[in-house]
């Protein structure tokens, strides 16, 4: 055969041989060190009271800079349909994946938006403590006051993430949507129930109310955020309150009971693995009864009435399914749906925006949330 083609096999072989080794030794220095020894907290808390923001912005755009570097270098790497710098977050994703999980390690990496994102100068976020158990904040994006809005859930898997940390992600859509954002600090589990956690979006929304045309609001989130989001519809279809502009989410986890093949076992998604599937549940167990995670997930709670809405999410994630079944249900009962489905991406992809695949999934659910808006400011309110 070609010596050039041997030889480069032969390279792939040696390097693929020489990662697995080095993930394997931190895998064991993880599992029968740190863990075992339980010294993840200490260390994570040390690292959240000692080490400012910006230098675990500079570490994490440095560390997403070399394994792009990297995967550049070695175009065999990895699935050849993803862009350079998504196989390098892969990377970076598949060896999170294989580490020991706790719910401290779990927060710290879900409350870390602000190291690839920090809050920009020229975004203003004021905390309302009224709002909400926990308070929200709104960012605004211009220096006039804005007649439009977005209602966003961060995700989280309903026990991680936080308001603050999302700032600067959020600012920057709010800004190219030219629309103020509200981010609802809501409670979590396990120390919380569902109801807790919707009673603080509901909140959000009333307060919204007060300042805001219903049909100048979008609601919208990422994985459990989306969650949140189509539950805070079914509430306010209850409770008769006017529907917003409308609705989008991100990879859009629907359905606490695990109903779908591709939530029950997640083979092609690298970030939501069985093990990170297993962990969630044992975490939200107390979220609600084991015989009411059905009838209270949004997939199985209907869609009459809603507005229109927009679901971004890939084919090969774990939510994948129960987004495509709510697609067809929402449509079902007479909903203006959208959906952008990207090919081979793992859940939440979008947020990764260094990478092409996610700037474009942004970019829809941007044009979409200016779109809607536009519409909707000339239609005026919904009709229930």
């Amino acid at each position: 055969g070609d010596p050039m083609v041997a030889s480069l096999h032969y390279l792939n072989v040696v390097l693929c041989a020489l990662i697995n080794v080095i993930l394997c030794a931190s895998r064991f220095v993880d599992a029968k060190v740190i863990h075992r020894w339980k010294l993840d907290k200490p260390i994570l808390d040390w690292i959240e009271q000692h080490v400012p923001s910006m230098v675990m912005h500079f570490t994490t755009m440095l560390l997403v800079q070399v394994l792009t570097t990297v995967a550049k270098l070695l175009p065999f790497l990895g699935n050849p349909n993803l862009s350079p710098e998504m196989r390098g977050m892969t990377a970076l994703v598949k060896t999170e994946a294989g580490m020991e999980l706790s719910l401290w390690r779990a927060r710290f990496v879900l409350g870390g938006m602000h190291w690839m994102y920090p809050l920009m100068k020229d975004v203003h976020a004021e905390f309302l403590p009224q709002v909400g158990a926990r308070g929200s904040y709104l960012l605004r994006t211009s220096r006039e006051s804005n007649r439009r809005v977005l209602l966003w859930f961060y995700g989280g898997a309903l026990f991680g993430g936080n308001a603050v940390s999302w700032q600067g992600y959020m600012g920057l859509i709010g800004k190219k949507c030219d629309c103020d954002v509200l981010l609802p600090d809501y409670r979590l589990a396990p120390e919380h129930q569902l109801a807790d956690i919707i009673h603080d979006c509901l909140e959000a929304y009333r307060h919204l109310l007060e300042i805001f045309e219903p049909h100048n609001i979008i609601v919208g989130g990422v994985s459990s955020g989306g969650f949140l989001t189509y539950r805070l519809l079914t509430e306010i279809r209850s409770l008769l309150l006017p529907m917003p502009a409308g609705a989008a989410t991100l990879s859009a986890w629907l359905d606490l009971s695990q109903s779908t093949p591709s939530l029950q076992n997640p083979v092609n998604d690298v970030f939501i693995t069985k093990k990170v599937v297993d962990f969630v549940v044992s975490t939200c167990t107390g979220l609600v009864p084991d015989e009411d995670r059905a009838s209270a997930s949004p997939l199985f709670r209907g869609c009459e009435q809603f507005p229109p809405i927009l679901l971004v999410y890939s084919d090969v994630e774990c939510c994948s399914d129960e987004n495509e079944q709510y697609a067809h249900a929402a449509r079902d009962c007479g909903v203006d749906v959208t959906t952008y489905i990207a090919k081979d991406q793992m859940h939440a992809w979008a947020l990764f925006q260094h990478c092409p695949e996610a700037q474009k999934a942004q970019s829809r659910l941007e044009d979409w949330i200016i779109q809607r808006l536009a519409q909707s400011s000339h239609t005026g309110p919904l009709s229930r």
